[in-house]
């Protein structure tokens, strides 16, 4: 089994002490994203025993569940804990793409508290593990917000019993890990750059629609206003930027915009030959 080499000194001291808190086992919640598994790759250096589990935005994603069976193989053959995250409770919560009719029963569902330290929680009593520490895949290299959050904590939680393995990782070492262990990140990165961890919006909508039909109906069955809501965003932002255009021209200016670097996941790295036919 492939195990970095490259590291931190902060994370092989972070790693090496929560290992001897935690007696040589650790939770894991694997995103699916290359810090995660960047993480989870490491851990292995430190911990006999890693209990993997990964948090789904909504239940039944085909494509989530085909891409954690190939990495299940490709680790072989650990087993990945299929959970519920907390943005499908929260999204009912907040009513999101729900009909108006529905909202009252859905209020008497006491949603808001849900959390992943609810599903820790869970998992520490299901294996009998109190005492066990939970790693996530946050890098400071992944944000102005995360790199704060990542040295204010010492890349750990105590009260939780939370850590961050690869919180000091460039962006580089994460990525150089990924391409070095020949696991493939999911198709999402294709098209969002990212794993489909969130709550679906106008963006993921599109590519839900487009590219993943299975998990399109079955999100349309969880919320039935999500195409309504993003047939008006889409409507909404014709009109802004038509706005924005003519308001730019009138002035002598142009109306092209100076778009970013792309500073997308290098295409070789989530072209893997597990993905079926999407399509195209």
């Amino acid at each position: 089994m492939f195990i970095p080499t490259e590291s931190t000194e902060e994370s092989e001291k972070l790693c090496a002490e929560i290992a001897k808190k935690s007696k040589g086992v650790c939770f894991l919640g694997y995103s699916g994203g290359k810090d995660s598994l960047a993480a989870w790759l490491y851990l292995q250096k430190f911990f006999q025993r890693i209990i993997v589990f990964h948090c789904a935005p909504w239940p039944k994603m085909k494509s989530v569940s085909d891409y954690l069976d190939y990495v299940e193989y490709e680790m072989g053959g650990v087993h990945i804990l299929r959970m519920i995250g907390e943005d499908y409770p929260m999204a009912l919560y907040r009513m999101m793409y729900q009909p108006f009719e529905d909202c009252e029963d859905i209020a008497t569902w006491e949603l808001d508290d849900y959390s992943k330290l609810d599903v820790l929680e869970f998992l520490r009593y299901k294996f009998a593990l109190p005492r066990a520490w939970c790693a996530f895949g946050i890098s400071a290299s992944d944000s102005i917000d995360r790199a704060i959050y990542v040295k204010k904590t010492g890349g750990m939680n105590p009260q939780n019993r939370t850590f961050y393995p690869t919180g000091t990782w460039t962006r580089k070492q994460i990525v150089d890990t990924v391409r070095d262990s020949g696991i493939k990140l999911p198709s999402s990165y294709r098209y969002l750059n990212r794993t489909m961890g969130n709550v679906p919006g106008i963006v993921t909508n599109e590519v839900l629609k487009a590219h993943y039909p299975e998990d399109w109906g079955r999100m349309l069955d969880l919320y039935p206003l999500a195409e309504a809501k993003t047939v008006r965003e889409q409507i909404l932002d014709r009109e802004w930027e038509a706005s924005r255009r003519a308001s730019i021209e009138s002035t002598g200016g142009s109306a092209a915009s100076d778009l970013p670097p792309d500073d997308s996941t290098d295409e070789s790295l989530y072209d893997g030959d597990w993905m079926e036919d999407d399509g195209e």
